[in-house]
């Protein structure tokens, strides 16, 4: 064979690969290749030349497969280039149809529902002989309506089976279905294709554990992608190419329209705290921090999430480089929340890190003009740690009970030794309450003395240090999203060849949009669980759910009107039987799955399904 500047794999790669080529194409063109690895015969590489290009292969592919040029082919032939060319990639494909040439693509999208542009294109070159683009036909179908005849047949006289290790999934539909974020992805991201699949392909991701998009390479199952709409789930090349089209106004209006409602005029109980996200670059200057758990300065980003803890919900989120501490942003956060929601009073609870002279102002000048309390762990300077000891020694401490304990047993109440004073910090114009929790015995100097400060004048100092002892609260749900929703993998928030690696631009709005769709992910699980499950699971983490109800052996049975879902016996679906009950009971239909009605079958320790009555 003559010499190519390809290697015998990559010419098989690109043969294989080649997308205008039909099956049959692309056997003979292999053939044809292997054939001539071990011939040297001129004529039969010429007789081989014309078989290819009878048989419709690109005069290109040709050359690549013979080893001729195409200056040789068109001398072998004898025929102008586009003679030469498949008829579907044609440059001189006629622009127009005709009636007759759309009666016969209405004739075969009735035999044929799922037929493609390209099959129609070659449908047409053979029964007509005519030469035209499958773009051509593409948009001559959505001009004529014709597009809609093949789905409209598939659903009406279709039937699917499928069968998924996620058949748990459509047990989220009914909340996905009231849920406002797929409204609100049509009208964010209405420039896109299929926003909703893309939301609920990131949603899935979350829940599912799948740390990086690349891995959803690796899941095959029909059922998580049925779950989003589609037959087959997008790939990481497709997440990317959406991402490229997203701007930072889309995802902002995107976020606004999806955080939790809430009646005006409702108390709010709110925990301010931040998540770190190492950054393991090393070329980039990144500002940075020390880690909480890995207790070292590392680059970073910061999270500040807004935490609703008798709800239990996340209801905002800033996103920050490592240097940004949560004095820094709390006033703005609190003023934020206060406009957006009027509650009737907001309840702030600060850490350690929210308090500063600076973020006390603030939060007095917020409380001079709404009904804002706060509650901050104070900072112990060896000054002020001085004065609050020899006020314990001096007017010594009152034993208290907690609060959370009132209806315990006395044995199994948990006493408290608290003192109350106020103290004067600079700049702040008054003294502010301060209550301190004393614990003699404690071994650690660190927790032997707990400092809250306050403007919370009518709770007892008990009260007091219950109320803040809440945001612990925060702190599970930091866990949760981290080891179940792989909150610490976000995409990079830093040029990653930057012209300054000194000075890299911020690129924030992917890494937000993850951050937030995680938190969604987390509510919308909290609002699952307490409408589908008994009040015994309402405290189960995403992870348990997952492996308790979501991750379960289904068939799915898919027909015109109807989308069948039925899960093989497992122990806990006893806790399932008022809920999916109820779900068949409102006949839901489902908009991204064309309106087609779920139901949901149990099935017995015996194999036989049954609807739950």
């Amino acid at each position: 064979m003559a010499k190519t500047t390809l290697s015998p794999d990559q010419i098989r790669q690109t043969i294989e690969e080649h997308s205008p080529l039909t099956d049959t194409q692309r056997v003979l063109a292999l053939i044809c290749y292997d054939f001539l690895s071990t011939s040297t015969s001129r004529c039969v590489r010429w007789v081989l030349v014309c078989l290819l290009s009878f048989a419709g292969v690109p005069q290109k592919l040709i050359g690549m497969v013979t080893g001729y040029g195409e200056r040789q082919i068109r001398t072998l032939k004898g025929k102008p280039d586009e003679e030469l060319d498949h008829p579907r990639v044609s440059r001189g494909a006629p622009k127009k149809l005709d009636e007759d040439a759309l009666q016969q693509l209405a004739i075969y999208l009735v035999a044929h529902p799922q037929a493609t542009p390209s099959e129609l294109a070659l449908h047409l070159h053979q029964t007509r002989g005519g030469s035209v683009h499958p773009k051509t036909i593409g948009r001559y179908l959505s001009q004529t309506g014709l597009c809609a005849v093949g789905p409209a047949i598939q659903k009406a006289y279709g039937k699917k089976t499928v069968h998924t290790a996620w058949g748990g999934w459509f047990l989220l539909l009914p909340t996905l279905h009231s849920w406002s974020g797929l409204a609100a992805a049509q009208t964010s991201f209405a420039h896109l294709e299929n926003p909703i699949a893309f939301v609920l392909t990131l949603l899935a991701c979350g829940i599912m554990g799948i740390a990086r998009l690349f891995h959803l390479e690796d899941v095959w199952d029909e059922g998580v992608a049925l779950f989003t709409g589609r037959a087959r789930l997008l790939t990481r090349q497709g997440i990317y190419r959406i991402f490229r089209r997203l701007r930072k106004a889309h995802i902002t209006q995107f976020y606004e329209k999806t955080r939790p409602p809430i009646c005006e005029g409702e108390d709010l109980w709110v925990s301010l705290d931040e998540h770190v996200v190492a950054r393991w670059t090393k070329k980039i200057h990144l500002p940075g921090t020390r880690h909480p758990t890995r207790n070292r300065p590392m680059k970073a980003d910061k999270l500040f999430y807004a935490y609703e803890w008798v709800k239990g919900i996340l209801l905002a989120l800033v996103l920050k480089d490592g240097a940004t501490k949560l004095c820094h942003v709390a006033c703005a956060i609190a003023k934020e929340l206060f406009e957006r929601y009027t509650p009737g009073s907001l309840k702030i609870i600060l850490d350690a890190g929210g308090c500063s002279l600076k973020a006390l102002k603030g939060l007095h000048r917020l409380a001079k003009k709404h009904p804002i309390t706060f509650y901050v762990k104070a900072v112990k300077t060896p000054q002020l740690k001085a004065l609050w000891y020899k006020a314990i020694e001096r007017f010594g401490t009152q034993q208290m009970v907690h609060p959370d304990d009132a209806e315990l047993p006395k044995e199994q109440q948990r006493l408290l030794q608290v003192a109350e004073v106020y103290t004067a910090l600079l700049g702040c114009g008054q003294e502010i309450r301060t209550i301190l929790i004393y614990h003699p015995k404690e071994e650690r100097e660190q927790r032997r003395l707990i400092v809250i400060y306050t403007n919370d004048g009518r709770s007892s100092p008990a009260e007091v240090y219950a109320h803040f002892g809440k945001r612990q609260r925060h702190e599970l749900t930091y866990r949760v999203l981290t080891h179940d929703l792989n909150l610490d993998v976000l995409p990079k928030t830093y040029a990653v060849h930057p012209k300054d690696p000194q000075k890299p631009k911020r690129k924030i709005k992917l890494a937000f949009l993850i951050a937030w769709i995680k938190a969604l992910a987390f509510n919308l699980i909290r609002t699952w669980q307490k409408e589908a499950l008994p009040e015994a699971f309402h405290q189960t983490t995403v992870g348990t759910l997952v492996r308790k109800f979501l991750r379960k052996n289904a068939t799915i049975e898919l027909t015109g009107e109807v989308v069948r879902v039925t899960l093989e016996y497992f122990r806990d679906q006893r806790h399932l039987l008022e809920y999916v009950q109820s779900i068949n009971a409102q006949k839901l239909k489902i908009p991204w799955l064309d309106d087609r009605i779920l139901q949901i079958q149990l099935t017995q320790p015996t194999g036989t399904p049954f609807f739950p009555q």
